[in-house]
């Protein structure tokens, strides 16, 4: 489900209008993930939805400085998955970033 437009707004925004009528389509199609490919100032909003989000898809450009904010709601909550429009060399950076994460995440809860 595409989100862009709400999801920039703001929390009381998002709140008000999205996650009631996301929540209504959700509920008669099941859960699924949000997309939003702007800046993500409702990220801990994502996580209000019932039935909850499956995950996100972000776009790398757009949602960069927003990735950092993601790491404690998203907490064994959910998939976050991204598309690369930057550079080759971008991709290769935010490939290396997320995979030190997911060694981290990986430690934490498997103990591996």
């Amino acid at each position: 489900m595409s989100d862009d437009l709400s999801a920039c707004v703001s929390p009381e925004f998002f709140r008000t209008f999205s996650i009631p009528a996301n929540s209504v389509i959700h509920s008669e199609f099941g859960p699924g993930p949000l997309h939003n490919c702007w800046p993500n100032p409702c990220v801990r909003e994502y996580l209000a939805h019932d039935p909850p989000l499956a995950g996100v898809n972000l776009a790398y450009e757009y949602s960069l400085r927003d990735l950092a904010g993601f790491h404690k709601p998203f907490a064994r909550r959910g998939i976050i998955y991204t598309e690369f429009t930057g550079t080759p060399a971008e991709a290769a950076a935010c490939c290396a970033a997320m995979l030190e994460v997911s060694k981290e995440y990986a430690e934490r809860v498997w103990g591996r």
